[in-house]
């Protein structure tokens, strides 16, 4: 680069970077060795302070000034915003609550909320259906009685799982028991 800079007035004959046998390019270098070596300089620079306070009021500037680079005075001036966090009551607080095992009433009671009108949605769906075992189930999770299709679809699923079991055992065990001889009674021996 070697280029010659206009430097400001304050940077008069004390300041390191201005001073004679001073390499321009140290000082706007994109390469991180350099930038150490530069912001190293500046650590032993007089006009530090002041060069650091014109570097953080012209955001146009480049290279390393005040010994901080570009990147630290964007960083200074203008800090990453830092994430919100979601509000308690909603699922994300809920998850973030969960993950830290801590426990939130109001995160809590939420998804208690929100799982009761998933379940009740679902619900309708097997209504919808005619009545089923998952119907039962939700009914229950529900605290609901059941009603009378999803009792019927239940004993129908345990009828259906009865007779599997039947079919699915040998044909040995589908005979009936044997029925073992009564033990005789224990005598009293005589005395």
């Amino acid at each position: 680069m070697n280029a010659i800079l206009s430097l400001p007035g304050f940077l008069d004959g004390r300041a390191v970077c201005a001073g004679p046998g001073a390499d321009p390019d140290t000082w706007h270098s994109i390469d991180p060795a350099t930038q150490a070596r530069a912001r190293a300089i500046c650590r032993t620079c007089p006009l530090l302070t002041a060069c650091r306070a014109y570097a953080l009021t012209d955001p146009d500037l480049t290279g390393t000034w005040g010994g901080l680079t570009r990147a630290d005075r964007n960083h200074l001036i203008s800090p990453p915003a830092t994430p919100r966090r979601a509000p308690c009551g909603t699922q994300q607080a809920y998850r973030r609550h969960c993950a830290a095992r801590e426990h939130c009433s109001l995160c809590w009671e939420a998804e208690d909320d929100r799982r009761r009108e998933r379940w009740t949605a679902a619900l309708e769906v097997e209504h919808a259906v005619g009545g089923t075992l998952k119907g039962m189930r939700l009914e229950q999770r529900l605290g609901l009685e059941p009603c009378e299709r999803c009792r019927e679809a239940e004993r129908a699923y345990r009828r259906a799982r009865q007779a599997a079991k039947r079919l699915a055992a040998p044909p040995e065990a589908q005979e009936s028991p044997v029925s073992l001889p009564a033990r005789p009674a224990p005598t009293q021996a005589a005395a």
